[in-house]
């Protein structure tokens, strides 16, 4: 995937960038603290933050600022679940959603 994702990045091949495992504007609308970042290579989390944004756009009419949090969490979780993430990127998705 690393591979992949550098060639359809090739501008942020070989660089690593930080990912906050909870976007911090969606931690911020759940009043959540979202300061859990983890190291990735700069093309996997542009794929990463891709997908994201896809599900949990931007605007203050975006339509996942009316589901609950637990929905919130469920999709985070199908996210990474679906992408080369660290399985610890799941575990901090259900330990943050039960706090």
């Amino acid at each position: 995937v690393a591979r992949l994702s550098g060639k359809a990045y090739p501008s942020k091949a070989g660089l690593i960038e930080r990912h906050h495992v909870i976007p911090k504007y969606i931690g911020n609308q759940l009043g959540i603290r979202s300061d859990v970042v983890r190291t990735l290579l700069a093309a996997s989390h542009q794929i990463i933050t891709n997908k994201i944004r896809s599900t949990f756009s931007y605007g203050k009419n975006a339509p996942w600022k009316s589901w609950q949090k637990e929905e919130v969490f469920t999709a985070l979780r199908d996210i990474y679940k679906d992408l080369p993430t660290p399985r610890s990127f799941e575990k901090i998705i259900t330990r943050t959603g039960l706090q």
